[in-house]
């Protein structure tokens, strides 16, 4: 019984005090399920809409003279820009606090000084019988036609997501689809005007069309999302490698001094230094490294991700920076030179992938 109880314990620490960086490493995943999901939701909703309908099947009442829908109004601006302020008021403290209150309390007195106006103004409306709307709506009105282009704006959007983690390739392309997606849907928005347009002119609204499926448009954004993934990757174009001694680069002679070095040739072997960290698939392959305490020491970063990104910045225990390193671009090895930092433990990370952690130990 004591081993289940064990159990049973270990399964519940795991969800109350879940390991927060591991989680986060798998958010890209989970981004991704969204969107399949809802993309296979949007799918199977479009495979079992009915037979379209253009025509008017059932009557519209006309409410009543004086009653309408409530006028647009900037109380509910108002409203949200209060509750920003007490939230952050909740943060920054002090005065703050009660100058968030009493924005909240004048948004809040706004928004009720126009319902009482809407109020007073249907109390003194007369109330007529409700009488059937036309089968037809007035010229130039009408339900916009279905698109897809909200749901390929959506794919691009996603693209740019991936991009601003996997690098400029995968971004580019996202960027480029986006813009296919917004020029389709100023189409659409031109052809929506146009029609009612005539239809102010002849007093009659003639059916859209129902739009086709866009097959060219995905394929293009296939063919675009695999040369931005075969970029990326540095598959295409072909690199031609480069043979360089060690000795001949700046970092392998000692690394330059402040903030990093420059990476040296993707074929340079990596230079020596006090501790060695290496990136490798949007990680550091060593997540604890230990090095020398009270005096300066090298450190010899590897970045293995081609085409990404990565380096190395040391925090103190406080969260304060204590060294930042140049952005290395993979394939490339440089030597970082680290002031003395006192005994203990330091966490460094990569400032472009902030899922990328580990500890420097300075014994």
């Amino acid at each position: 019984m004591d081993a289940v109880w064990d159990q049973i314990l270990k399964f519940l620490a795991q969800i109350i005090t879940p390991d927060w960086g591991a989680l986060i490493a798998l958010l890209p995943l989970a981004i991704l399920g969204l969107v399949v999901l809802y993309l296979l939701y949007l799918g199977v909703s479009y495979a079992r809409a009915g037979p379209t309908r253009r025509g008017r099947q059932r009557i519209t009442p006309i409410p009543p003279p004086g009653v309408h829908a409530p006028v647009p109004s900037f109380a509910p601006f108002f409203g949200a820009i209060a509750t920003f302020l007490i939230l952050f008021a909740l943060v920054a403290g002090g005065i703050a606090i009660p100058l968030a209150l009493i924005g909240m309390a004048l948004a809040l007195l706004y928004w009720g000084r126009e319902a009482m106006a809407e109020h007073d103004h249907l109390l003194g409306t007369e109330r007529a019988e409700i009488e059937p709307a036309p089968t037809e709506p007035p010229p130039g009105v009408h339900a916009p036609v279905p698109s897809f282009q909200p749901i390929l704006a959506s794919i691009a959007l996603a693209i740019i997501f991936f991009g601003l983690v996997f690098g400029p390739a995968l971004l580019l392309v996202g960027i480029v689809t986006l813009v296919i997606s917004l020029i389709g849907w100023l189409r659409d928005a031109r052809r929506e005007y146009r029609l009612a347009e005539q239809a102010d002119e002849t007093g009659h609204l003639a059916p859209p069309p129902a739009p086709a499926f866009p097959i060219g448009t995905l394929a293009l954004f296939a063919v675009l999302i695999a040369a931005g993934i075969l970029v990326q990757a540095g598959v295409f174009p072909p690199r031609t490698s480069t043979t360089a001694a060690a000795g001949s680069s700046p970092a392998a002679s000692g690394g330059t001094s402040g903030g990093g070095a420059s990476p040296p040739p993707s074929a340079a072997p990596a230079p020596k230094g006090d501790v060695t960290i290496v990136a490798e698939g949007i990680q550091f392959t060593t997540a604890d490294v230990s090095g020398p305490a009270g005096k300066p020491f090298t450190v010899s970063f590897t970045n293995k991700d081609q085409g990404t990104d990565h380096n190395v910045e040391i925090k103190n225990g406080g969260g304060q920076e204590v060294f930042k390193g140049d952005l290395v671009k993979g394939v490339a090895s440089t030597l970082y030179n680290v002031p003395a930092l006192p005994a203990g433990s330091y966490p460094f990370s990569c400032t472009v992938h902030p899922t990328m952690t580990g500890t420097l130990t300075a014994k």
